[in-house]
């Protein structure tokens, strides 16, 4: 009969503590992980060895810090450098710094701000680097530099069986009674020994790669509906070095063109844009490198406005005015470009179709492609802002004014100016995906002037971008 009674009870007994482990679950579970992407904490450094790049942090496990964690370090709004993990305690950690902008703060043990950053973007030269990194040897000198503090309690130890447990470090080794002497396990095992051979880490990226897609696009030139696609690549494993390429293709249908003979219906043309580009971030606190080459095609029926474009700039200078987590670039650069064109031109000529009734010859116009090359210098000069107003959005507007200069005559022509503004503004609703409006004003009297098309010219462009690495 008491058993029976204890059976009807152990239902209610096992929704209760269903109830409990989802109560727990729900309320203490978030506690245990780690930061959230662009969550950003205050930090203070305790010690910092500039010789190894390592830093003492005065955040740990306790501030749901994590092994592995990637973090991006800003000093009064301005980045300094990014830092990855290398020991963690409960009210301190150790990191290794790369990409440094400015340790002056790390070294004067200021107060930082820290953002959280994927572990993906974590290069692998950096992780291979922190495989190298001795901790039991920095450490001392780390904490050498650091407030004095009350050390955290030693556990005492733990009687099992009637024994004490020994607090000195497991030697790992079997001891032989016949000699005296001792053998160890795995004698030729290292900690250190795998952190090269990892080539299949799913966290070791070389290259971020985006995708773009823009199915609605808008034109002003010949009242065109465009649909163009295009993708950018990037170095990930290059510190404040950055190479990249990029190309893009445009398909356009619009009224018949005014270059094509004989055309009553929708003209089709295309255009291609590539390029490469070399960048050194923070060469001086506030000053950066970077030069680029790229090519550029447009067709318009059977007739090439551009037949091809080449821009080669060997030498650049980008001037940092200020740098926050909410506007991370206002700048300045400036860059000669060697610009070398070859255009299809349209001239007019008088031909002879025949002779009326009265022997009179009769003659017609017609217009006719020639090939005309070009090759000038630019002075560039291009303005740079970033916005970023909330998490997961942004806006970003890039102004370039390019006068020519004719080197041969010494003629500078502020009109020729390849003038454009490109605006954007993009949602990231994950770190995958972007989506965007992007307003492209461009005017360029040589359109006018060569080709006598209008010199203005503006888009709308609405796109979808998805970016990963590999």
């Amino acid at each position: 009969m008491g058993n029976e009674r204890h059976n009807r009870r152990m239902p209610k007994f096992l929704l209760l503590k269903t109830y409990f482990l989802v109560f727990s679950t729900l309320v203490f579970g978030p506690t245990v992980f780690a930061l959230g992407i662009n969550e950003v904490i205050e930090v203070k450094s305790l010690g910092y060895l500039a010789d190894d790049n390592v830093l003492l942090l005065n955040r740990g496990l306790v501030d749901d810090i994590e092994e592995g964690e990637h973090l991006q370090l800003y000093y009064k709004d301005v980045f300094i450098g990014r830092a990855y993990s290398l020991e963690l305690e409960n009210h301190r950690s150790i990191w290794l710094v790369y990409q440094i902008a400015d340790e002056s703060p790390l070294i004067e043990k200021g107060t930082l701000k820290a953002r959280r950053l994927p572990q993906r973007f974590v290069p692998k030269r950096v992780k291979n680097g922190a495989g190298d990194v001795r901790v039991d040897e920095v450490k001392p000198d780390l904490l050498a530099q650091a407030p004095q503090e009350s050390p955290e309690p030693i556990p005492p130890p733990v009687i099992k069986g009637g024994y004490k447990e020994s607090n000195k470090e497991d030697k790992e080794e079997i001891p032989v009674s016949e000699n005296g002497s001792s053998y160890a396990l795995n004698p030729n095992t290292s900690l250190q020994e795998d952190v090269d051979d990892d080539e299949d880490d799913p966290n070791s990226k070389l290259f971020n790669v985006q995708l773009t897609a823009a199915p609605i696009k808008f034109s002003t030139l010949f009242d065109s509906r465009e649909i163009s696609y295009g993708t950018n690549i990037q170095s990930a494993d290059l510190g404040n070095k950055v190479l990249g390429a990029h190309y893009v293709y445009s398909h356009r249908r619009s009224r018949p063109s005014n270059f094509t003979q004989g055309v009553t219906g929708i003209a089709t043309s295309s255009s291609y844009d590539a390029g490469l580009n070399f960048d050194v971030n923070r060469i001086t606190k506030r000053l950066s490198f970077f030069s680029f080459a790229t090519f550029q095609r447009q067709r318009d029926g059977t007739f090439y406005p551009v037949r091809y474009r080449y821009n080669l700039a060997p030498v650049g200078l980008k001037y940092e005015f200020f740098s926050s987590e909410k506007i991370p670039e206002l700048s300045l650069s400036y860059t000669p470009i060697m610009e070398i064109e070859l255009n299809d031109v349209i001239t007019t000529q008088t031909v002879q179709i025949g002779t009326d009734s009265f022997g009179n010859p009769l003659f017609e116009t017609r217009n006719k492609a020639e090939t005309t090359k070009f090759q000038r210098a630019r002075h560039s000069f291009r303005f740079g802002f970033k916005w970023i107003p909330a998490q997961n959005f942004f806006m970003s507007n890039v102004f370039w004014y390019r006068p020519s200069h004719d080197l041969s005559n010494k003629v500078l022509d502020w009109e020729d100016a390849r003038l454009s503004n490109d605006f954007q503004i993009g949602y990231n609703p994950n770190e995958s995906i972007t989506l965007g409006y992007q307003n492209v004003y461009t005017w360029d009297i040589l359109q006018k002037r060569v080709l006598g098309l209008p010199s203005s010219v503006m888009d709308h462009i609405f796109q979808v971008s998805y970016n990963f690495s590999i």
